[in-house]
């Protein structure tokens, strides 16, 4: 035995790690290796990128200077780089000459010309770039960013490559040669090419990624070198730490958190060995339990799971499976805590069970954070009410019991009307204590068996559990109309939200509570579609509307993408003169299957999904494009303008006035150019809270019209209280001028008020020479209808205006 050991002993001495100093001296040559390696790899990728920008330097030169011999001298001394030359012949030859010495040459981007004067500034005489062009410099415009190299190289008359160099075009590698006067010698410009810096400093990068990619290659077998040359005093350190691993053992097992226990694999736990932190976890001594000298650990386990967990650790040895459970304990301090247990059956030689190996871990404070994640998950944080889980569960619990004994209850989805107007002018905080009352209101009108469960936003769901009938249902519904039409004061602020409600019963055979939801949704905008403050029970019909609705929903969200839109404009004409003065822009949808839909089909849907913001912007924007360009095609000089319609959600796009005030400069249009019109009940809807967004458009010169006058509730004397520049009569009115003649005195007396007010009128809708007379008689002085003309496509405009003109001619002849 002493031999044995003596030998062993021995081994490990000769064959034992090497010490730290023996390996870092093996490993100086190899790392100097590499870092030599590394740096000649740097230095010699500088080379080859300086040696690149050199070569390529000389070569700009060169082609600058092939350029200068393509140059007619006597044609550039004739020039005075002034806006003189600009119509000159020899200007617009030079011109040529440099697009076509541009074009031969494919990675230059400017040619140009320049000149200096007394002052010593430098001018251009002439570039390579189209006439009135973004990027042209025509002739006498002054180079502000000129630098030092530049002003020298006029200086000595000499050539220059700088670069790279950032001016209002861009980042170039500019390549400067002069142009000398061969009669004297004298310089008479400086010929100047550019190329892009971003081409440039990716050529030098290409020809330098080869040495770069080797020496980067060289530097990977060397560490990798390296690590091989360390891995077997790796290895031998690792069995060092391996042995230190098997005597900390002990240590470590009495400083886990949680108790580690052996016992016997009987009916009494008998246990032989449990650690100390066992006194933590329930109060009581480690000796208490050993060999059960005061207690059994089972006696400490709460009666309601002392069962289960006997049941569980019997069955897992049985099966010689591990066993893992939860479970409560009572504290020696008398409260209760949770354990999490887990063990396993040790089995002996003869394949029986010899003991039972496990730890116990106090999971209390994580069953407390479980119970509050499982309320959280099921409550509404703001309202303190269920949310869609709970409420689901307990909509699917009486679905279920409905079935058994054939009660009766509903389902009502509210959808409560302006609380997004509320948010937006008040702030959420006005916003979040209306909700909270809202749900406070609920609990108070409710009854113990009837559940209601916030959804999110300001969609509340309520379930009636007990009815008698259906017309109950209803009834209860009408009752909470009633009481949400009272105002709420929240914060000095009186605040009227009226609700929509859907309603469906049992009556429908429903296989989940879900389905029940979804169509009590699709009943609430039924009812908002009535015209808001209603309750609207659901029907079959309603669902395939809702689903028809869908799908429409579904095609928008690609019909502006794939051009599927169109544009059409209603000539507004002068009557007094028959003249037309601007458009009406109208958009319609041409589907790919459903054919040609009208505004009163997708409009409602754009605005409640918010694809009106992506479209408003697509008809702006192409309106003011073709406005634009009507207007550079007439010939006497008169603009004409053209109306587009702004729905109250654009309003409330805070960039929309920008929006606008970009199209009117991308096509160059005039103030007066682009109009903006916007309905009557949607001006008066705003109130306070978007009268400031009016204001600012017209601050921006923007006309705005009062679209559809008489429609909504405003008073011709509350006309002054809105920033709006014209005001359109509903077609409702002037359609029935002809049969209703009392009409007349109401538009007359529309008429004349506004236009005392200064506010010019059109009507719309007209669709005879009758309907013309009449307007005229009152002196209403602007119309639009089908009498006139449908409205256009742009392709069909020009036409229109030609045969107006070539008919106002006639007439004149």
């Amino acid at each position: 035995m002493w031999s044995r050991q003596k030998i062993s002993d021995s081994a490990a001495s000769s064959s034992g790690p090497p010490t730290t100093e023996a390996r870092q001296y093996g490993s100086i040559k190899p790392a100097f290796a590499m870092v030599a390696i590394l740096i000649g790899g740097v230095f010699f990728t500088w080379w080859t990128v300086q040696n690149t920008d050199r070569e390529m330097r000389q070569d700009r030169l060169a082609h600058a200077r092939l350029a200068t011999m393509a140059i007619n001298v006597e044609r550039v001394k004739a020039l005075s780089g002034t806006e003189a030359d600009l119509e000159s012949d020899d200007y617009l030859r030079l011109k040529e000459q440099f697009a076509a010495v541009r074009a031969a040459d494919p990675k230059c981007r400017f040619v140009y010309l320049m000149g200096r004067n007394e002052d010593g500034s430098v001018f251009f005489f002439a570039d390579s770039e189209p006439a009135g062009s973004e990027d042209e410099s025509p002739a006498g415009q002054i180079y502000e960013e000129i630098s030092d190299e530049y002003l020298n190289a006029f200086d000595t008359v000499t050539a220059l490559v700088e670069g790279p160099v950032t001016d209002r075009w861009g980042t170039w590698v500019s390549a400067l040669v002069p142009l000398v006067d061969p009669d004297n010698g004298e310089l008479i410009a400086m010929l100047g090419t550019d190329v892009d810096a971003g081409n440039w400093n990716q050529a030098v990068a290409a020809k330098a990624a080869l040495p770069a990619g080797l020496f980067a290659l060289a530097g990977v077998i060397a560490f990798f070198y390296i690590r091989l040359r360390h891995s077997d005093a790796l290895i031998r350190e690792h069995q060092v730490a391996l042995n230190l691993e098997r005597d900390q053992y002990q240590s470590l097992v009495g400083n886990i958190p949680g108790a580690t226990y052996r016992c016997a694999a009987d009916d009494d736990w008998t246990i032989f060995f449990i650690s100390n932190q066992i006194e933590q976890i329930t109060g009581y001594p480690a000796s208490d339990f050993i060999n059960n000298a005061v207690r059994t650990y089972e006696s400490i386990i709460h009666r309601e799971d002392a069962e289960a967990v006997s049941r569980s650790v019997a069955e897992a040895t049985a099966a010689e499976r591990p066993y893992e459970i939860e479970y409560r304990i009572c504290h020696r301090n008398g409260g209760t805590h949770w354990v999490y247990e887990k063990g396993r059956c040790v089995i002996d030689p003869h394949g029986g069970p010899e003991c039972l190996d496990g730890f116990i871990l106090d999971v209390t404070e994580r069953k407390l954070a479980e119970e509050h994640l499982a309320l959280a998950a099921t409550t509404d944080k703001l309202t303190g009410l269920p949310n869609r889980t709970l409420f689901l569960d307990r909509l699917d619990r009486r679905l279920k019991q409905s079935k058994r004994d054939c009660s009766k209850f509903a389902v009502l989805f509210f959808d409560f009307d302006r609380f997004k107007v509320v948010n937006d002018s008040l702030g959420h905080e006005v916003g979040d204590a209306l909700l909270c009352n809202i749900a406070r209101i609920f609990e108070r009108e409710l009854r113990e068996s009837d559940t209601v469960a916030r959804f999110g936003g300001d969609e509340f769901v309520v379930l009636l559990g007990s009815l008698t009938n259906d017309v109950d249902a209803e009834a209860k519904a009408k009752r909470l109309l009633e009481v949400f039409a009272d105002p709420h004061s929240i914060n000095g602020h009186h605040i009227v939200s009226t609700a929509s409600i859907g309603l469906v019963t049992n009556a429908h055979a429903y296989s989940s509570g879900a389905d029940m939801i979804r169509d009590a949704d699709v009943a609430m905008y039924r009812a908002k579609a009535n015209g808001k403050g209603q309750v609207a029970t659901f029907d079959f019909d309603m669902r395939r509307d809702a689903v028809d609705r869908q799908e429409l929903e579904a095609d928008m969200r690609d019909a502006i993408s794939n051009d599927q839109f169109l544009l059409l404009f209603q000539p507004i004409i002068d009557l007094s003169t028959g003249q037309t003065n601007g458009f009406e822009s109208l958009v319609r949808w041409g589907h790919p299957e459903r054919g040609m839909i009208g505004p009163e089909v997708f409009i409602p849907i754009a605005e409640e999904t918010g694809l009106i913001i992506e479209l408003g912007r697509w008809v702006a924007r192409n309106a003011a494009r073709q406005i634009g360009e009507w207007n550079q095609g007439r010939s006497d000089g008169e603009h004409l303008f053209v109306n587009i319609n702004l729905s109250k959600r654009e309003l409330l796009d805070s960039r929309i006035c920008e929006s606008l005030v970009q199209y009117r400069r991308e096509f160059a249009l005039e103030p007066q150019d682009l109009r903006l019109e916007i309905t009557e009940t949607t001006i008066a809807d705003l109130r306070s809270d978007l009268l400031p967004m009016l204001h600012k458009l017209r601050d921006q010169g923007f006309s705005i019209s009062m679209d559809d006058f008489g429609t909504g509730l405003s008073s011709l004397g509350a006309l002054h209280n809105y920033p709006i520049d014209c005001l359109k009569i509903d077609k409702s009115f002037i359609l029935r001028l002809d049969t209703d003649r009392s009409l007349l005195a109401v538009v007359s007396a529309i008429t004349s008020m506004t236009q005392s007010l200064g506010i010019p009128v059109v009507a719309e809708g007209i669709e005879s020479k009758e309907t013309v007379v009449a307007l005229q008689s009152i002196g209403c002085r602007w119309g639009q209808g089908f009498f006139f003309a449908e409205p256009l496509p742009e392709s069909h405009v020009e036409a229109y205006l030609l045969d107006e003109n070539d008919h106002q001619q006639t007439n004149a002849a």
